[in-house]
């Protein structure tokens, strides 16, 4: 039957009625199709088809506008205009499968027709295919992978590679069993190989495969105040290239590098407090030390590595690029420090406190294409973190301070407040170095005593270019068998703003749609568990 019809009216589409038919064809499938007249695009048909089975589920979203009358063929916008989503999970004799497929009729498909914050925010949509197996102390996983670009800022040259196709196997040893003191459960000798085989594929660039074998061996000593973890592996890299640029020599280079690290943790704690307010509050040293000698890499190609890890996740790990067509040199040693207070009635954590530093002892000269990677200064900003929260208040904050050049690289801070159904709170601060600076403030809230009606609102503020980036106000009545949204809502868009008047009545259990006003539970969040 017809579900309840949602009317709107946005700058982009002029005024918008669709009208839901849902059809609930068997137990393990139904689909809906939701025709939407828009008086300035023309009318469009959509539908979606979901199936639950034993073995598997999955759901296929088709959207067909044809003919846009609003279409410019300059904006590659002209003439018919569709977007296509297939999502599957499947489980068969041990075997996992997962497909996915993304795909739109051209790159202005979203800010033109969807009010969707997620959807116009991506950048690549991707398609996939994918079977997995594993057991207790192996894995096997088999992936073909391809993208369509739909951000217009990026380049051709830069789109992401095709993987067609990825196998990748990992394997570890249980511990040989090396009888030594202080030694717990899990602790031990073992030995694991990461071994995977890449296929890249991308139009007018260097294509080839890469194989990637890294054995390693490592001992893990346990104690109750203490564990130390060494570990040593060699991982070998080796490529095959097809349309190398002139400058690429070798069309089979490779690279062998060895990896030699040393994790160490302390544990030291306290009880304080007594009744309920009893804390054990907690001191979590940590040591890590990593050595990877410099291996010359320039003649590598760069198919899946575009850049380095954040800081705050780079501390403790074996490479600093976010991929392996590169590997960081390294001779360092970082430093952390964890301190909690966890409250011992029923083992929640009020306030976590996290520092961490890193200390080279010799230059990085390992970079990318344009220079990024390699370093000279002697130790890295300074990460400190905290988490908190008490009753209905949960707040988290990080910061990057370099000492060097006595500034601050990156800031994050965030609150929610969540009390009673229907009150909720949320903001919001971003700053990233010459790169971004934005607040983000949020809210749901009850405007009467029977909590029938509530208001909605959200600004996102960019501070860097001093403006509104999104806006979002509305009102909500619930009862016990009907609700009615009104909402407005202003979001700035490449080459202009989008502003829309969006109003939707449904009757409670029958009526519901997640994709109408679907924006309301990205901008607001928390949303979703409040309704």
């Amino acid at each position: 039957g017809f579900l309840m019809p949602r009317v709107a009216y946005t700058s982009e589409r002029g005024t918008e009625l669709e009208a839901p038919l849902y059809w609930n064809i068997a137990p393990d499938h139904d689909a809906t199709l939701y025709p939407r007249l828009m008086s300035r695009r023309g009318l469009q048909l959509g539908g979606e088809y979901r199936y639950l089975n034993r073995h598997d589920r999955g759901r296929v979203n088709v959207e067909y506008l044809p003919e846009d009358k609003r279409g410019d063929a300059g904006r590659d916008t002209a003439g018919d205009r569709w977007a296509l989503r297939y999502e599957h999970r499947g489980h068969y004799r041990g075997w996992g499968l997962a497909a996915g497929l993304r795909r739109v009729s051209d790159p202005h498909y979203f800010d033109d027709l969807s009010a969707a914050t997620t959807l116009t925010e991506e950048r690549h949509l991707e398609s996939h295919i994918s079977l997995r197996a594993s057991a207790e102390r192996w894995s096997l996983r088999g992936l073909a992978q391809r993208y369509q670009t739909i951000d217009r800022a990026i380049a051709a040259a830069d789109y992401p590679y095709a993987r067609l196709p990825s196998v990748r196997f990992d394997a570890r040893s249980a511990p040989f069993g090396i009888g030594l003191g202080g030694i717990g459960p899990g602790g031990g000798l073992d030995a694991a190989l990461a071994a995977e085989f890449v296929h890249f594929d991308k139009a007018d660039a260097i294509t080839g495969h890469r194989v990637d074998v890294y054995p390693q061996l490592r001992w893990r000593h346990r104690h109750p105040g203490y564990s130390l973890e060494p570990k040593l592996g060699l991982r070998y890299t080796e490529y095959a290239l097809q349309r190398p640029r002139a400058d690429h020599r070798d069309t089979t280079p490779h690279r062998t590098a060895p990896v030699l690290s040393l994790d160490g943790k302390l544990y030291f704690d306290r009880y304080i407090g007594h009744g309920e307010s009893a804390l054990q509050h907690t001191l979590e040293p940590r040591l890590y030390y990593l050595r990877v000698p410099e291996r010359e890499q320039g003649q590598l190609p760069l198919f899946d590595t575009g850049g380095l890890l954040d800081l705050g996740g780079a501390l403790f790990t074996e490479n600093r690029f976010n991929g392996i067509d590169r590997l960081g040199d390294a001779d360092r040693l970082s430093l952390g420090l964890t301190s909690r207070f966890i409250r011992l009635t029923d083992g929640a954590e009020p306030l976590t406190l996290n520092f961490g530093q890193t200390y080279y002892f010799a230059d990085r000269r390992v970079a990318l294409a344009d220079g990024r990677g390699a370093d000279t200064t002697a130790a890295s900003p300074l990460v400190v973190g905290a988490r908190y929260r008490r009753g209905a208040l949960a707040a988290a904050a990080e910061a990057q301070w370099d000492a060097d050049h006595n500034d601050t690289r990156q800031t994050s801070v965030r609150a929610h407040y969540r009390a009673n159904a229907g009150q909720l709170a949320n903001f919001a601060y971003r700053y990233h170095h010459g790169h971004l600076e934005q607040t983000d403030a949020s809210a749901l809230w009850p405007l009467d005593a029977g909590r029938r009606w509530h208001a909605a609102g959200r600004w996102n503020y960019s501070l860097r270019h001093e403006q509104t980036l999104a806006t979002l106000a509305g009102v909500e009545y619930e009862s016990c068998c009907w609700k009615a949204r009104l909402a407005l809502r202003r979001r700035v868009k490449d080459g202009g703003a989008d502003s829309g008047v969006y109003f939707e009545f449904a009757m409670k259990g029958m009526g519901d749609l997640g994709h109408d006003l679907g924006f309301i539970d990205t901008d607001i969040f928390g949303y979703n568990r409040e309704r």
